[in-house]
């Protein structure tokens, strides 16, 4: 069983929501994120403010990163009879272009911003084999959990307005999976001023610059012009259908039940990493005010994919946490640190 102390996102958010509990899941998942349940739980989770998301004025500083290690994980290493992905064409119909050679020498230090507006997002997280998911993170990374199991992280977010720095806004859905990630002392993970760290798995988005942008700076993001994030209502949403097709070995089918988010906004911070061919990408979102929400998600990955080793079933358990929240704004640094 994976101690508080090492998924302090999930049993403080839990604990969150348990203030309100009646018994029924759909209840607890109700967050009550009023000071006094935040003070209780962060004492039995034996945490910090700021790990809850308690207004921190020096979680901004950027968190100290290692020196980039050797080539970590290739999407190779998640299918050894992986088929060659086809050409992904973007919103006009163009295919996205290889690397330039300009590109693949980036220097150190080059740098993204991304802009997301209106926001909602479901993110849930699952223990998974350990073994499994140790194979796709490279041994510099300490996954949360034990020597039985990791914890495996499904983020699918929408925003009505995302913008890159120089292009105009536009609608967009960004899909995550990833492995947690944890550090010394109980922190939790390389950027220590992050309220979580993922090491990513796959990415995917159909916004088809935001793919190129991240696949320059050395992350394997695909283009999933197809990516479906569905509401019933946009103003009360009880019910949401998820369909994620791109890269073929990450794909899946998903739908949630949701419990609306009534607490208060909290500020937090989420950092995803990568070891590309430049060097070491750091994604470090920072949320100013995201309140959290529950569901209930059910979700089927493509049979024989590496999502499905990596979850080690078909049919996942989101037990240890499992939320839909919104989120007016956020902004994304992207940051490769080449070697």
């Amino acid at each position: 069983m994976v101690g508080a102390e090492v998924f302090w996102y999930a049993w403080c958010a839990r604990g969150h929501a348990e203030g309100g509990a009646s018994g029924r899941r759909g209840t607890r998942q109700e967050q009550d994120l009023n000071s006094t349940t935040i003070r209780r739980w962060m004492g039995m989770c034996g945490i910090s403010a700021a790990a809850c998301g308690a207004p921190n004025e020096a979680a901004d500083a950027p968190g100290s990163r290692a020196t980039p290690a050797p080539l970590g994980v290739s999407r190779q290493a998640l299918s050894d009879n992986m088929p060659g992905a086809a050409p992904r064409a973007d919103a006009e119909g163009t295919e996205l272009e290889e690397l330039s050679e300009e590109a693949r020498r980036a220097p150190e230090g080059l740098a993204a911003q991304v802009e997301f507006a209106e926001c909602s997002e479901v993110a849930s997280l699952a223990s998974v084999p350990f073994a499994g998911a140790r194979a796709l993170v490279p041994a510099r990374f300490t996954l949360s959990g034990d020597t039985t199991n990791a914890v495996v992280v499904v983020r699918v977010a929408h925003c009505r307005a995302v913008r890159l720095e120089g292009a105009r806004p536009r609608a967009a859905t960004v899909a995550q999976v990833g492995v947690n990630l944890s550090g010394p002392g109980g922190q939790p993970g390389p950027d220590a001023s992050a309220d979580i760290n993922n090491y990513t798995v796959f990415f995917a988005t159909d916004d088809a610059r935001l793919a190129r942008e991240l696949r320059q700076r050395g992350v394997e993001a695909d283009y999933d012009a197809r990516l479906d994030y569905a509401l019933d209502d946009e103003a009360a949403p009880e019910h949401l259908r998820l369909a994620v097709r791109q890269p073929p070995q990450g794909r899946y089918r998903a739908a949630s039940s949701l419990v609306a988010p009534t607490a208060d906004p909290v500020r937090y911070v989420a950092s995803w990493w990568v070891e590309g061919p430049h060097g070491t990408v750091q994604m470090r979102t920072v949320l100013p005010a995201i309140r959290f929400g529950g569901s209930e998600l059910v979700l089927h990955p493509e049979r024989g994919s590496a999502l499905e080793r990596l979850l080690g079933t078909r049919t996942p358990s989101f037990d240890l946490f499992d939320s839909f929240n919104t989120f007016y704004s956020a902004t994304m640094r992207v940051t490769l640190s080449a070697r």
